[in-house]
This record gives structure tokens, C-alpha cells and sequence, in this order.
């Protein structure tokens, strides 16, 4: 029943029966679920989670029914809601006779609770005809979040209990299905949970012929759901905020709960602090957005709470949620009595703390009874505060890795009893006792996950226990190594002692010996060098054996230098060229045989008669181009190899000849053209346009 009417929008809670008036944007689809119900006694609503089913049921078919739109002449009903909860038939008894008489108390509900368990559908039948027979009557059955029923089913561990979930499926199917009286079953669900369905018999079938799949509302739709309320309340929104608010809420899951918790926030915000007189930007602002107006707001409860409190309203949160087999986020209803043994808190501590998520407008939280307990129940009003709240979206994720822990010891002690597994060791054995340590776990809050905590924990005790009895063996161990180790090595250091002193004498008489011998050796290794070398050249570059004969270690010596300098000259010069050497020259033989390992194609020329005097020792380069000084100095290095002495170096271009002309001989008579020595080539890095070369600096 709505006991606030000041704001015209509901928040995160569903509408209410009662709040018709305010239910917007949803008449075609009330339209088409009472043409599926006069098809079908039996219809699954069905939609992702913050769709509005319920408040299509609650504040759209059902006040449609009692207006008559359903039944011709007949606007006489008794309209039953309920949740599967945690006792489905119970809340299945009791959800009828409070439509049969108002009076009813707990002996009554549970007496019929258990005729149920015998009879079926029967028992319920019998009492409807005996408490209306008079009358003509209509029934209609709302199971709203019928996915409940599905977790009561996979966490009870008495196969009774087990059976109760099938009872109540069969009751509520043959019940849509009899023909004695009028009666409409209606269920809501969340679709991705239409799998677990193939666990009831008869529940897909009955599901195939009648399911409405609830559509999302489009832009007109969305439009009347943000402004007709306001309107109604004598308030209006500024044009700007309602195309903010249609482009925003298309970009967030869980639309229309966010939308609504928004909505009721600008209001209250323009009434009470803004006073506008219509809902603006500033009164956006001022929540945060729709994305972040539903966090904001809880957040605002936890906010003034000290250590202690923060924590309660921590462990409070992580027992009313669970992710499933499925990965899903879902609410867990708990008992109050539940709660003060998970958390360690008495039910004041604990109904502080709720009502701070109740009052205010927040509705983030429902607190029921149980049944004929006495208990109380407490679950989370709307599952997108799972989703939305930033601060409970860590307590779960962190609730969830201390059950991944737990539930990896547990079935770890289960291999360890059937001898399939040793202790925990390594960094298995660091996580679960860390986790131990830091979560301090209690049976009430395992054994809500899985059985035989007391045996996991003793478990991980021996495995602790293991370990520090390996660590000692292995502190033994070493320090067993460390004393043989020792003493060996003092018996090695006397045995060498002795050995060594006996050998001290012998080593000195064989040092002369071998000084001697490395001498000799020195010596020939030298010799070789030197042949080798020496050998290398005479083949390379045609030095003459007698030639060869008469070379002195400083000989060697240079010509090791060139064969050096050659080799960081080799791979530099430019092949292109060829070169023309003229037959006066006395080294011809030896001159081609050492630049024919250039690569050079080599041409024998005579020289013309012009030039027959002056050209007698040259060697020209076959280009027009600038000559490279690389080439200069491998050709000089090469023929110096084959011991063609090289007194001074020119470089010219003849007047008449394309080519440029390396003058190595003491003859110089061709023109006028300066001449350097061979060092001044070798160090130089490059040959000007007038054929002088130059170094670096």
C-alpha cells in the first residue's frame, strides 16, 4: 500500500496494486496479457531482471481485472500475490486464505499447509468451494519472482524439502488446468532462468503455449513513464531534462529501475531544495545521474557509520546475495535469525542498520515474516542494486572469492580422505590460511555453501602442521650437511697439505725444465707465424721465393702491418674501374699477379709513343669520375705487398686521355703536378678536385 503521497514515482520498488493512477507507458501490453489469459488460465511472464514485470502485474492486469475487462459481467475476484520465499506452500496457503477471509491466523494457514502436502491442488479446491459456494468467483494467482523457487530447490539438502519445490510446481499447473472453478495462475520470471524450467514436469510445456515475453518500452512509451506522473502531481520537467533522461536511460542496464530511483530523487530535490518550478539540470546534477544516482543514494546510508556498524552493514549485505552456478548476481533471502549468527550482532544491532536502507526512500531492503516461525525474513528489494552499487558489487565479489577458497578446501579434505590428495603445500596451503586468518570463517556461514567445514578446517590445521614438520626435517637436514660437509673439508685441506708439500720440491725442478721448453716453443711458434705469413704472401702476391729468403723480422713485421690495412680497406673500393698497366715496367709479372686479387679486370696496354717515356711507371684508372681514395691506397698497400717500392704518389688527369693517372714511380715528368708521399695518401680521407688529398682536420 503507498504511504508516501508526496512523490508521484516509486523509486527501486515495484507499483503497487494501488498505484494504478501512476502506472504509465504500459497499456498495450496489459492489453495483450489479458487477451493471452482469456486464451490461457496459465501465462509465465517472463524478462531480463528491472524490466517491470512485477509492476505490470501489480499496478496494470490486476486493476484491469477487478475492472471487469477480463470475464464479461463479472468484476468479482479474489486476486492472491505471493513469492515462492522460502516455504513455497506455506506462503501458497496463506496467500489464499487471507482472499478467503481476512481473519485467518498461523494454526489455520499451517493446517491447510499440510493438507496440501497430502491432498495437492485438492485441499485448496475444496477450501475455495467451501468459503465461496454462494458466490460466483473468479481467482487469480500472482507467483511473482518465481525464480525463487529454483534456489529453494538446489539449497535444500532434505530430498522432503527437495520434493516441496515439485509439489508446489504440479499444484499451481493443475489448478490453471481444472474445470470446477475459475482459476488464473500468472507467473513472473526472470529469462535468463527459463533453463532451470526442464527441471519441473509439465512446467515447459505449459510455458511454451502462454509465454509473454515482455517487450521494452519505446520513446513515447519512456517519454509518458517520466512526465505523466509528474503532470499528475500538479509538476512538470523541463523539455531539456526529458530528452536527457530518454537518451541516458538507453545506455544503462536495469532502464527502468534506475529511471524510477532518478526520478523520485529530482523531485523530492525540486520540492525541497531546488523549488525551480520545474525539474532542471540542476536538480540532475544534484543526484549524481541516472547512473549514478541509485549508488549515490546508498551510499548516503553507510555514510556517518563507524568501523564497527560499516562492517556489520558489510557481512548483512554479502548473506542477502550469492552468485549462482551460472555466474549470476542474485538476492538470497535470510532469516533474522540467520543473520545474528552470521554476523554476531543482536536483532537490534541488525534492524539498526536495515531500516537505514528502508527509510529515507531508499526501499533497498524488505524485511517479511517467515512463515509460522516468528522469524522475519530479509531480502533485497530489487536485484539492480547488486548491479548498481558500486560498494555492494565489492562485498560480492569479495564474498564470492572467500566461497571459491572454502569450497577448493573443502573438496580438497574430500580427496585427502580417499587418499587421492596430500596435504596442502606450496601456495595452496598460503591462500587457505591466509583466508582463514583474515576472513575467520564460522560453520554457519560455510555450511550455507557446503558441508563438513569442521573437517576442512582440521584439514588445513594437519597441512599447517605438515608443513612446519617438513621445514624442521629439512632445518635438520642441512644442518646434518653443513657438520660432513665441514669435516670433509678439513680432512681434504690436510690431504693436500701433505701432498702438497712433498710435491713443492718436484714442481720447482720441472719449472726450469719447462721455462726452457717454452722458450724453444716461443721461438718455433714465431718461426711458423712468420712462414705462414710469409707463405700467404708469396701465393697472394708473387714476392719471389729468393725474395721471400731475405726478409728480416722487421720484413714480417711490415708486411703484416699492410695485409692490416688491406683488410680494412677490402669490400670499400669500387670494382668498375680498370686498370692498364704499361710492360715497360720491370715488376710487370708481380704488379698483376698482386691487383689481380682486387677483382679488377686487368688490360696490358702499350704505351703510345708520345708517352713512352713519361707513363713508364704508372698505373691508370680506367674512369672520368673522381678517383676514391680507398682505391688509391689498396692499389699502393698491394703493390708494396709484392715489393714493388713506391718512391712518391701524384694523381692527374692527362689532357687527352678520359681517365685518371696514378703515378708511382720516381719518374716524374708529366706536367706540372705536385706529388705527396705514400704516408700522406694512407692517412688522408679523401682527394680534393685538383687530385690533393686531405685528413680529417
Amino acid at each position: 500500500m503507498r504511504t508516501d503521497t508526496t512523490n508521484p514515482y516509486v523509486g527501486l520498488r515495484p507499483y503497487d496494486t494501488d498505484e494504478s493512477l501512476l502506472f504509465f507507458g504500459r497499456n498495450d501490453q496489459t492489453m495483450e496479457l489479458l487477451q493471452r489469459l482469456h486464451q490461457h488460465h496459465f501465462v509465465a511472464v517472463v524478462g531480463s531482471s528491472g524490466c517491470g514485470k512485477s509492476s505490470l502485474l501489480r499496478a496494470g492486469l490486476v486493476p484491469a481485472l477487478k475492472a471487469g475487462y477480463l470475464v464479461n459481467d463479472s468484476d468479482l475476484w479474489s486476486i492472491a500475490i505471493m513469492k515462492p520465499g522460502q516455504s513455497p506452500l506455506y506462503n501458497l496457503a496463506e496467500s489464499m486464505l487471507l482472499q478467503l477471509n481476512s481473519d485467518t491466523d498461523q494454526a489455520t494457514i499451517s493446517k491447510l499447509e499440510q493438507e496440501i502436502i497430502e491432498e495437492g491442488a485438492d485441499a485448496l479446491l475444496r477450501k475455495i468451494i467451501q468459503e465461496k459456494k454462494e458466490q460466483s468467483l473468479n481467482f487469480f494467482l500472482l507467483v511473482d519472482q518465481f525464480e525463487e523457487l529454483f534456489r529453494f530447490a538446489m539449497e535444500q539438502n532434505d530430498v522432503g524439502r527437495k520434493d516441496e519445490a515439485i509439489d508446489f510446481v504440479s499444484i499451481i499447473l493443475e489448478l490453471s488446468q481444472q474445470k470446477l472453478i475459475s482459476f488464473y495462475v500468472v507467473i513472473t520470471m526472470r529469462s535468463d532462468f527459463i533453463g532451470d524450467c526442464a527441471r519441473f514436469y509439465g512446467l515447459p510445456e505449459a510455458m511454451n503455449q502462454s509465454q509473454y515475453l515482455v517487450p521494452r518500452l519505446n520513446r513515447v512509451q519512456l517519454k509518458s513513464v517520466i512526465e505523466s506522473p509528474a503532470r499528475l502531481y500538479g509538476g512538470k520537467l523541463n523539455p531539456s531534462i526529458t530528452s536527457l533522461l530518454l537518451n541516458e536511460s538507453g545506455k544503462v542496464k536495469d532502464e527502468l529501475p534506475l529511471l524510477q530511483h532518478a526520478l523520485m530523487r529530482m523531485w523530492d530535490f525540486e520540492m525541497n531544495v531546488n523549488q525551480s518550478g520545474e525539474i532542471d539540470f540542476l536538480d540532475y546534477e544534484s543526484i549524481g545521474g541516472i547512473e549514478k544516482a541509485l549508488s549515490n543514494h546508498a551510499d548516503e546510508a553507510l555514510a556517518g557509520m563507524n568501523e564497527e556498524d560499516l562492517m556489520l552493514a558489510k557481512k548483512i549485505f554479502q548473506s542477502l546475495t550469492a552468485i549462482d552456478e551460472n555466474g549470476r548476481k542474485i538476492r538470497r533471502p535470510v532469516l533474522l535469525s540467520q543473520l545474528k549468527e552470521l554476523t554476531g550482532a543482536n536483532e537490534e544491532q541488525l534492524l539498526a542498520i536495515i531500516n537505514l536502507f528502508i527509510k529515507d526512500k531508499r526501499s533497498f531492503l524488505v524485511v517479511t515474516k517467515a512463515a509460522d516461525t516468528g522469524d522475519k525474513i530479509i531480502d533485497i528489494s530489487h536485484e539492480s542494486l547488486i548491479r548498481q552499487w558500486n560498494m555492494l558489487c565489492l562485498w560480492v565479489d569479495e564474498e564470492a572469492e572467500s566461497v571459491a577458497i572454502y569450497l577448493r578446501l573443502a573438496e580438497s579434505t574430500r580427496l585427502h580422505k580417499q587418499n587421492e590428495k596430500d596435504f596442502l603445500s606450496g601456495s595452496e596451503l598460503q591462500i587457505a590460511s591466509y583466508w582463514y586468518l583474515i576472513h575467520k570463517p564460522i560453520p554457519s556461514w560455510a555450511n550455507r555453501y557446503r558441508e563438513g567445514f569442521d573437517e576442512s578446517i582440521k584439514y588445513l590445521s594437519d597441512s599447517e602442521k605438515e608443513r612446519i614438520r617438513l621445514l624442521h626435517k629439512e632445518k635438520s637436514r642441512k644442518r646434518t650437511l653443513q657438520f660432513l660437509t665441514g669435516a670433509l673439508a678439513v680432512i681434504i685441506l690436510v690431504a693436500i697439505g701433505a701432498a702438497l708439500k712433498s710435491s713443492i720440491n718436484e714442481v720447482r725442478k720441472k719449472s726450469a725444465d719447462l721455462k726452457i721448453k717454452n722458450d724453444s716453443l716461443t721461438d718455433s711458434i714465431s718461426k711458423v707465424n712468420s712462414q705462414v705469413i710469409l707463405t700467404d704472401s708469396i701465393e697472394r702476391f708473387g714476392i719471389s721465393k729468393q725474395r721471400a729468403q731475405t726478409f728480416t723480422k722487421n720484413d714480417f713485421r711490415r708486411l703484416q702491418e699492410l695485409n692490416n690495412q688491406i683488410d680494412k680497406l677490402t669490400g670499400k673500393i669500387d670494382t668498375s674501374f680498370t686498370i692498364m698497366y704499361f710492360p715497360k715496367l720491370s715488376d710487370q709479372d708481380r704488379a698483376l699477379t698482386s691487383l689481380n686479387g682486387l677483382g679488377y679486370k686487368l688490360v696490358i696496354l702499350e704505351p703510345k709513343e708520345n708517352m713512352a717515356n713519361t707513363a713508364t711507371n704508372s698505373i691508370w684508372l680506367g674512369t672520368q669520375g673522381n678517383v676514391k681514395i680507398e682505391n688509391v691506397k689498396l692499389i699502393s698497400l698491394y703493390l708494396m705487398r709484392a715489393g714493388i717500392k713506391i718512391k712518391a704518389i701524384r694523381l692527374f688527369q692527362l689532357p687527352d686521355q678520359k681517365a685518371k693517372v696514378i703515378q708511382v714511380g720516381a719518374d716524374m715528368r708529366i706536367l706540372d703536378y705536385a706529388e705527396w708521399t705514400l704516408d700522406d695518401v694512407l692517412k688522408a680521407t679523401r682527394f680534393d678536385r685538383m687530385g690533393k688529398p686531405h685528413r680529417k682536420d
